[in-house]
């Protein structure tokens, strides 16, 4: 499995857990969609994990898109970081294996599409 820089995972038996790691809220950069891309893709092409996992550290899920990256980007920019977004979220939502989102705390815009896009979306009684 690839080395991630915003994503933690860990496999149990059959099962990935992937946490969502830039805390404490996890927004969601560039860098992040694209890691969630490169796993869906890694995932397709292995058959070593039956059940993907997907949660967050600290205080959320996600709290979807990070506003300190696209704060000053030109339309452009931004229609690149949205063609990236929906490829992950596409990406996902199509993965051939069964996903769990675990949610807990805030899961908002992006994060809560990521939640979405899973075939199972269990929350703690503090989601909101």
């Amino acid at each position: 499995m690839h080395h991630y820089e915003h994503l933690k995972t860990e496999k149990i038996d059959k099962v990935l857990l992937v946490t969502l790691n830039r805390p404490p809220y996890n927004p969601l950069s560039s860098a992040l969609y694209g890691e969630i891309l490169k796993l869906c893709e890694e995932l397709e092409s292995s058959d070593e994990v039956k059940v993907l996992v997907i949660t967050g550290s600290e205080k959320a899920f996600s709290t979807g898109l990070d506003v300190k990256e696209v704060h000053g980007k030109s339309p452009y920019e931004m229609s690149l970081i949205g063609d990236l977004s929906r490829k992950a979220s596409w990406s996902l939502s199509e993965l051939s294996i069964p996903t769990i989102a675990v949610i807990r705390g805030l899961a908002v815009g992006g994060g809560l599409e990521l939640a979405l896009c899973c075939d199972f979306r269990f929350a703690a009684e503090d989601s909101r």
